[in-house]
């Protein structure tokens, strides 16, 4: 029998970020922002701030039916709070409060495919949500930058669906994190393309594509790191923002047998290439798991901004199957083009087994983006049997 798959190519990214209601079922996720100047008429420097939150809705569809799994709706709005960097005293722990925002619900949520990052055709269907919450906010001038911060409990811990490398998960809370540099550095926070929720096979090394885009052109360096907990929690899971803000932030607790450099236990890997985002994961056991990417961008050598992506990784079991190999001719997967040039090369699958293969290209370089011609890949979709050949 024949083994559908669907390979993207991934040239961009969204701005992601988890968030959930009461109970638990929170899924990873990101925020950042937009820099759109000074507002002359009130001396302020604005910026469009969008959050994008994941949650796992199975009381929509799925395992635990119509009666649910505990879950609740997404927020109908979430509590952002804006704490200014003291120039004076950097190291000082307690962050003051300069604004806090109340941002809406602003766009229909939606239930969104999983991507897949493995040779795994037969993954379950697991029903995630999708809230973007933004607006534009405005903030003072201030020559330390400022420190973003939302933050909701409770992460999965129910059945079916716990996470196992948590102590605690279904108490276990998430803090969305964004640093904005000095408000005379014209800069926006990376983007993401694909929600922060992917499957993997079990005892199979995958990879995903966790590659953002910088709209400035800053370099950005990618890290494997522990995920933020933040001080919500089941008793107070969407606090408002304190003042003053304790740093450093919380970071979750490992279940034993766990660990920021082993997220996935002993026989486990886990690793990020710190100049194109590509991760590679291997879970010895299937069930769910959390890590976390944090981006750092420079510019002429200095750190100007932070955001992070808190991710959460399915482990599914497999049928033995090879996955798609993308030809020795278009491995190469980074490029550098200068402006004003063009850049073309092909792109050819092949499939060991010689099933059918649909190739298909996503990211806003070809509908939204920083680009004029837009990208294009020829034709798409595509599809083949044992072979796919396209040309970006």
């Amino acid at each position: 029998m024949k083994t559908f798959f669907k390979i993207s190519l991934l040239f961009n990214f969204l701005l992601l970020i988890a968030h959930h209601a009461s109970a638990t079922h929170l899924m990873g996720g990101w925020a950042g922002y937009q820099y759109l100047g000074l507002n002359t008429v009130t001396g302020n420097y604005q910026y469009q701030v969008t959050v994008k939150v994941y949650r796992y809705c199975d009381d929509i569809v799925g395992p635990c039916g119509t009666n649910g799994c505990g879950t609740a709706d997404l927020d109908g709005s979430i509590q952002l709070g804006a704490y200014t960097q003291d120039v004076l005293n950097p190291t000082n722990p307690n962050k003051v409060l300069t604004a806090s925002f109340t941002i809406p619900l602003s766009l229909p949520t939606t239930w969104v495919p999983l991507p897949g990052a493995s040779n795994c055709a037969t993954a379950p269907i697991v029903c995630v949500e999708e809230g973007i919450y933004t607006m534009l906010i405005e903030l003072p001038p201030s020559n330390g930058g400022y420190h973003l911060f939302f933050e909701r409990c409770c992460r999965n811990g129910q059945p079916p669906t716990p996470i196992l490398n948590l102590a605690t998960p279904g108490a276990a809370g998430m803090t969305f994190y964004a640093f904005v540099p000095p408000t005379f550095i014209n800069n926006s926070s990376p983007t993401f393309a694909l929600p922060p929720v992917p499957y993997i096979c079990v005892n199979d090394t995958a990879s995903i594509l966790n590659t953002a885009f910088d709209p400035d052109g800053d370099v950005v360096i990618y890290s494997s790191v522990q995920p933020f907990n933040g001080y919500a929690s089941n008793i107070n899971p969407a606090p408002t923002p304190p003042n003053p803000y304790t740093f450093p932030i919380p970071l979750v607790t490992y279940a034993a047998g766990y660990s920021a450099t082993q997220p996935f236990g002993a026989g486990g890997y886990a690793s990020v290439n710190a100049f194109t985002g590509i991760s590679q994961y291997l879970s010895p056991a299937t069930g769910n798991y959390v890590v976390a990417v944090e981006l750092q961008e420079y510019r002429n050598n200095q750190l100007i901004g932070i955001t992070r992506l808190d991710i959460q990784i399915i482990v599914v079991a497999c049928p033995p199957n090879n996955a798609p190999a993308l030809s020795s001719s278009t491995s190469q997967i980074s490029y550098v083009v200068n402006q004003g040039n063009s850049l073309c090369f092909p792109i050819t699958f092949t499939d060991a087994n010689g099933d059918s293969i649909f190739l298909n290209a996503i990211g806003t370089i070809f509908s939204n983006p920083p680009t004029n011609p837009t990208a294009t890949i020829t034709p798409n979709p595509n599809a083949g049997l044992g072979t796919v050949t396209s040309q970006f």
